[in-house]
């Protein structure tokens, strides 16, 4: 089993376990958009040299509480012998956020944490910061856009996303995203679980 599915696995058995309080981790609140959820994304890095492998990317997020998020993923190739491009590393990464209710429909959510970076059987921590805008276009239609700033090595690198989702179901979502770096971009399709 790859690495990129343990922690939406692990979270989804983490979830079932008795806890003490009330509704945590899941507390339902009222917002314009769901922040329980898991997520599997397929995607393709593209540069005006070269086109990657196909890229992995898991993640999960739940409340904290009402106001405070956490932000679970993982990125990783699923062609291990791509040793030319940044998807062919693992990365993992752990936020915490802080979302502010702009008016019914949006959020702002600022983020922070740490990234690993494993390659070639070493590991780096780098600080990052994010800053999103997440709304409820109509039911069941989710929108967001991201800015991320990672610190990679004492070189900071900035990433842009946006996305739609349509939730089919109340559980489940499809959605889209595009990715752009400095130098690259990608194009993902995903698949969102509400928790």
């Amino acid at each position: 089993m790859h690495k990129a599915l343990l922690l939406p696995i692990a979270l989804l058995l983490f979830t079932a376990l008795p806890v003490r309080a009330e509704c945590w981790p899941l507390c339902r609140y009222v917002t314009p958009v769901a922040y329980n959820y898991a997520q599997l994304a397929l995607a393709q890095w593209r540069s005006e040299e070269q086109q990657s492998p196909m890229i992995r990317f898991s993640g999960a997020r739940f409340h904290l509480a009402e106001r405070w998020l956490v932000g679970l993923d993982a990125i990783t190739t699923l062609d291990p012998k791509d040793e030319e491009h940044l998807g062919s590393q693992e990365r993992y990464s752990v936020q915490l956020g802080y979302r502010v209710a702009l008016d019914g429909q949006w959020d702002l959510v600022l983020s922070s944490g740490m990234d690993t970076l494993h390659r070639e059987r070493q590991s780096e921590l780098a600080p990052m910061a994010a800053v999103e805008l997440r709304t409820r276009l109509w039911e069941g239609l989710e929108g967001e856009a991201r800015w991320a700033g990672h610190d990679f090595q004492g070189q900071w690198r900035s990433r842009q996303v946006m996305g739609l989702f349509y939730y089919l179901t109340p559980r489940v979502g499809l959605g889209t995203q595009v990715t752009r770096e400095p130098d690259e971009h990608a194009a993902s399709l995903s698949l969102r679980l509400r928790l």
